[in-house]
């Protein structure tokens, strides 16, 4: 329940067909979209990454691929 009324608001679903539509055209996965956004952020930041295969985590990795946002 705390989660949806943390997150669930028009912005943040606007937000996330965004990074949809960047992932579209960079040929990523949104999960990489995110990561590599968590990542490209000036603050001293940690990506934590959770999944549910290695294969996941190779494809979704902030290095799993060479594309720019």
């Amino acid at each position: 329940l705390q989660l949806t009324t943390a997150y669930c608001y028009e912005d943040n679903f606007a937000r996330r067909e965004r990074a949809e539509a960047l992932a579209k055209k960079k040929g990523l996965s949104l999960a990489q979209v995110a990561l590599k956004y968590v990542a490209s952020q000036p603050c001293n930041a940690f990506v934590l990454v959770g999944t549910t295969s290695a294969k996941h985590f190779g494809e979704n990795s902030v290095g799993g691929s060479k594309a720019r946002l």
